[in-house]
């Protein structure tokens, strides 16, 4: 099963264009135990796209995919902290609005953060949507990787992942895909 893809794809030239709306969505109180501590937090801000000064819909479709099923900027802050450490961490879950998600990162929010994958004890790997995690007792790692910034990569978000290590705030665009889009047949087969 893949996890990540690097697909050979035209980059964001117009970084510039991408605009945060000044309202995010209402963010998601969690806790998760990780052995003797909770991680307690916001977690997920996310910002609509500003078309206002780029056509970022026909951009997408004539140099990546034409069956996106959405596109989205995502703001993440330092929301979570552990009681033991002030590192911030986006706890293990499956995304809620996608299968896939192609990510260019202008930010990924310190130095080491690193993109985990995990099983949960007597399930599948893949686990579909909105999957949440509330103990680390019960998984246990797949694969562990640093993501580039200024680079398309192709994440598996049906399968459990967290973000461990943001020290700063985290930036990037999204644009989302189903199981069966044509683009993931193409890069992920």
């Amino acid at each position: 099963m893949k996890y990540v893809v690097y697909p050979d794809l035209p980059p964001l030239i117009d970084q510039s264009a991408i605009q945060l709306d000044n309202t995010p969505d209402i963010g998601r109180c969690a806790t998760v135990t990780q052995g003797e501590h909770a991680i307690t937090g916001l977690r997920n801000h996310r910002y609509a796209v500003n078309f206002e000064n780029y056509d970022w819909g026909k951009w997408i479709r004539e140099n990546i995919a034409d069956d996106y099923s959405s596109a989205v900027m995502s703001h993440h802050g330092l929301e979570l902290e552990t009681i033991a450490n002030p590192i911030g961490t986006i706890i293990p879950h499956t995304d809620g609005i996608r299968d896939w998600g192609l990510v260019w990162f202008t930010d990924l929010g310190g130095e080491n953060v690193e993109t985990v994958f995990w099983q949960e004890q007597d399930q599948p790997i893949y686990r579909g949507r909105n999957t949440k995690i509330t103990t680390y007792n019960t998984l246990t790692e797949l694969h562990r990787v640093n993501l580039p910034v200024g680079r398309w990569v192709l994440l598996n978000v049906g399968v459990i992942h967290s973000v461990e290590n943001i020290t700063s705030i985290r930036k990037a665009l999204h644009i989302n895909f189903e199981n069966d889009s044509q683009f993931i047949k193409k890069w992920c087969s």
